[in-house]
């Protein structure tokens, strides 16, 4: 073959070679961003993101439940897991998921304590969490939860009503709460707690103090919960 075949050859077969470089280089990027968590857009917050480990220390002050937070699982366990979440985020239902396991297989040790943290991203997260606050005054927070994590692909004024009505609450009573956005303070609470602490993805857990950033795998939060056990 003369040098000109080959010089041909070569830079035919280039742009096919720089495809595949772009193609993995996609393929890498969407599975680092598939297995953390999802960032919130740049102007929730004016405090940048700190340069040290995701895994930190927050001040307990900032970690404090309160009557007001909704709780689920032992109330007297010596873990506590604090969520920031949001119903819109598919990594959020993920994580749901998984926080779930964990209290099956931590009854008595840990409980789980869920705060709102609406991102800017997803049009229907405030309403929804001011809608789950409406179902949290008649004693159903994690019951609509769950339902709004099994439908969020339908999350709208609609599904929280019939979410309500599947729940057997009082109709009046919730959509009275929700039209008048009775919650949208406390939901605002949350969002700003979350800033002071630095919080710029969802979801974020604080397992005893310590922050979680993402849905992390089973296994690796449940590391963490033992880990937190045997330093008590």
């Amino acid at each position: 073959m003369t040098n000109q075949n080959i010089s041909k050859n070569f830079f035919l077969k280039l742009p096919l070679r720089i495809v595949i470089i772009v193609l993995l280089g996609f393929f890498v990027a969407m599975g680092i961003y598939l297995n953390k968590g999802e960032n919130l857009p740049a102007t929730i917050s004016p405090i940048p993101v700190s340069n040290e480990e995701d895994d930190k220390i927050i001040d307990d002050e900032k970690t404090t439940v309160s009557t007001g937070n909704n709780i689920k699982g032992n109330p007297d366990a010596s873990i506590t897991i604090i969520e920031f979440s949001d119903f819109e985020c598919p990594f959020c239902k993920k994580f749901h998921i998984i926080l779930n396991q964990i209290l099956d297989e931590y009854p008595h040790e840990v409980n789980w304590v869920y705060r709102h943290l609406p991102s800017n991203f997803h049009p229907e997260a405030r309403l929804a969490a001011e809608a789950s606050e409406c179902a949290a005054e008649q004693g159903k927070f994690w019951e609509f939860a769950e339902k709004l994590f099994e439908n969020q692909v339908e999350l709208g004024k609609s599904l929280y009503q019939e979410s309500a009505a599947d729940l057997k609450l009082n109709m009046e009573q919730f959509n009275s709460c929700l039209s008048s956005r009775k919650y949208e303070d406390k939901v605002e609470a949350d969002y700003q707690d979350a800033i002071k602490m630095e919080i710029q993805e969802i979801p974020a857990s604080l397992v005893n103090g310590e922050l979680v950033l993402g849905a992390v795998p089973y296994e690796t939060l449940k590391t963490i919960v033992e880990q937190a056990l045997s330093s008590l």
